[in-house]
């Protein structure tokens, strides 16, 4: 039987726990790429812990973003995808699916250069994606093809 102690050792997945820190090292399943549509292309996830969206813009690629906007802290799960990205709900920052902000409506140039959290991703056989949650920019493992 396990201690209080080894039990939170062994179950604490959050960033900077053991578990966690291990678990980052392997690329993650975030989501099922048959999931998102034209209608619905965005789903807020929570993987080891992390709150992140998951979206398919217009050109079918899929980004993988921390959940709220580095501007108000919005929930970008409500907001809007285009071609380049998804965009935020309350003041219309856009981000590409490299975390890039490509637009800050109403502010002045000199403040584009934020960076939001984002994790890469791959969609393997079109039906999941997974994400490299310790930006090891380890290649993806080849997941296995249903018969």
């Amino acid at each position: 039987m396990l201690t209080r102690e080894e039990n939170e050792l062994l179950t604490r997945v959050e960033r900077g726990t053991p578990a966690g820190e291990l678990l980052r090292r392997y690329w993650q399943a975030v989501g099922v790429a048959g999931e998102f549509t034209d209608e619905k292309p965005i789903k807020a996830v929570k993987v080891l812990g992390e709150e992140l969206v998951l979206y398919r813009d217009k050109k079918k690629n899929y980004g993988l973003v921390g959940e709220h906007c580095p501007h108000r802290s919005a929930s970008l799960a409500f907001g809007r995808v285009d071609e380049e990205g998804i965009r935020c709900p309350y003041h219309g920052w856009k981000f590409n699916n490299s975390g890039r902000c490509l637009e800050q409506p109403a502010e002045p140039p000199v403040i584009r250069a934020v960076l939001h959290r984002l994790l890469r991703l791959r969609a393997q056989h079109r039906i999941e994606c997974v994400a490299d949650m310790d930006d090891s920019n380890a290649a993806a493992p080849e997941m296995p093809r249903r018969q």
